[in-house]
């Protein structure tokens, strides 16, 4: 939840003069969500593709069952041929890392070198638990690293060495 999502509409124009289309927003039923309108001039006897922004603001099951548009001024609602189903998960974090490690790196047997990764909270609320884990080797763990500050906050960043 709270993170965007898009439906992508396809509309007909059977008609011999363009449509324009005010306020088209998706209809949903059984969750809270966002709907953001769009607007559109289709052409006689054209079809496009139209993407509309949902934006769920609970965890649950959304179901898409249809569309509602302005013409004219006259609201409409439409229904969809088949509805969708979206399980909504709550809000995960978003972790952006960046890295100094080069594409490849050769080390002798006993040989050390220290590396550095920054890892980005860019989601919008804390990371309060953090595992890193590596399978890079037969015997156990190859690498060290430095303790990363928890909780990590909206915005910051830690570097791991």
């Amino acid at each position: 939840c709270d993170e965007f999502g898009e439906v992508l509409v396809k509309l007909e124009n059977p008609l011999l003069h363009s449509l324009q289309l005010f306020d088209i927003r998706c209809i949903v039923e059984g969750g809270l969500a966002e709907c953001y309108p769009g607007t559109i001039t289709i052409y006689p006897k054209q079809t496009v593709d139209i993407v509309l922004t949902i934006k769920p603001r609970q965890p649950g099951i959304l179901k898409l069952v249809g569309i509602k548009l302005q013409l004219c001024g006259v609201p409409s609602h439409f229904k969809v041929a088949s509805s969708a189903t979206i399980s909504v998960s709550k809000s995960m974090p978003l972790l952006v890392l960046k890295s100094d490690i080069p594409a490849t790196l050769s080390l002798y047997e006993g040989e050390v070198t220290e590396l550095c990764c920054r890892i980005a909270n860019n989601s919008n609320f804390p990371i309060e638990h953090l595992d890193i884990l590596d399978n890079c080797s037969r015997t156990g763990s190859v690498f060290q690293y430095s303790d990363i500050p928890l909780p990590l906050l909206p915005g910051a960043f830690a570097d791991v060495k």
